[in-house]
């Protein structure tokens, strides 16, 4: 950044102060100082304004960092945190309330999420969930689904967001009513493309995302922070054929427990009714 800013405002410099260094000639009128062109003016603006949010994220890191790191310790004293778990909470949850802070989101309506997320991560961490081959969405007594879309809600700029292919649904929606299958294949980026999906989807396609079943690896159904979020989808769950040999003395298990997940427990009657989606 500060090598950047150099390089712009000696450019500008040298474009303002070009005649002043031109050799005199007597024949010329003095000349006149140009302004500075409008891009480095525009660069020399961004550096301002990149500055200026650099100072906001600082401030409200801080700010976010000591109330996370509040609760945290309250919680602490309540569970047997394990530290890794209490490093990586603090780093997370510090992360996503300064983005909320500085998207200009409630922060009480989505501190009250956090808390939320942190009670049933410590819970879960007490008693972890066992996922079957085929797991449900648990909606009762705990709205999984909700909390997840609710947490994603503020990562998401809806409004300058696209949705491409939209029109395919409605021809999915068709088929899967024929008692057909869909099968959506995607390159996914993170854990949290199922609530992304629900966010973007649900206000246009109620129902479509919400009862779609994600292919699950072992990470996300074991992981602490993962767990509730993935608690909350329709998940046929497998070990990758990545993770599949370790460790050595788990691959005949882990096979076995792939090998129920093609033919789980009531898969047939719900692939008649639901998409799925397929993930590498």
């Amino acid at each position: 950044m500060v090598v950047d800013r150099r390089r712009c405002l000696v450019v500008a410099v040298l474009l303002a102060s070009a005649d002043a260094v031109r050799p005199a000639v007597a024949t010329r009128p003095p000349a006149v100082r140009t302004a500075a062109p409008v891009m480095i003016m525009d660069q020399l603006k961004k550096i301002a304004d990149d500055g200026a949010l650099a100072v906001k994220q600082a401030a409200a890191e801080k700010v976010v960092g000591e109330r996370v790191a509040a609760k945290l310790a309250a919680a602490q004293a309540k569970y047997d945190i394990p530290q890794k778990y209490t490093n990586l909470m603090q780093s997370f949850f510090t992360s996503y309330m300064t983005e909320i802070y500085l998207a200009d989101r409630d922060l009480d309506e989505y501190e009250q999420i956090l808390s939320t997320l942190m009670k049933k991560v410590l819970e879960t961490a007490q008693e972890p969930h066992t996922f079957q081959p085929f797991h449900e969405a648990i909606r009762a007594p705990f709205d999984y689904y909700k909390m997840g879309c609710d947490f994603a809600n503020g990562m998401v700029d809806a409004d300058r967001s696209l949705v491409l292919g939209a029109e395919q649904i409605e021809k999915m929606q068709q088929q899967i009513a024929a008692g057909d299958n869909v099968v959506l294949f995607a390159n996914h980026q993170s854990e949290a493309d199922p609530q992304i999906f629900s966010v973007l989807l649900d206000p246009k396609v109620p129902g479509f995302a919400e009862e779609t079943i994600f292919v699950a690896g072992d990470r996300v159904t074991t992981d602490l922070l993962a767990m509730p979020f993935s608690m909350g989808r329709n998940l046929l769950c497998i070990f990758s054929k990545k993770h599949v040999d370790n460790p050595p003395e788990l691959k005949s298990t882990k096979q076995r427990r792939d090998l129920a997940a093609r033919q789980p427990r009531g898969s047939r009657e719900m692939a008649e009714r639901r998409p799925r989606d397929s993930r590498e």
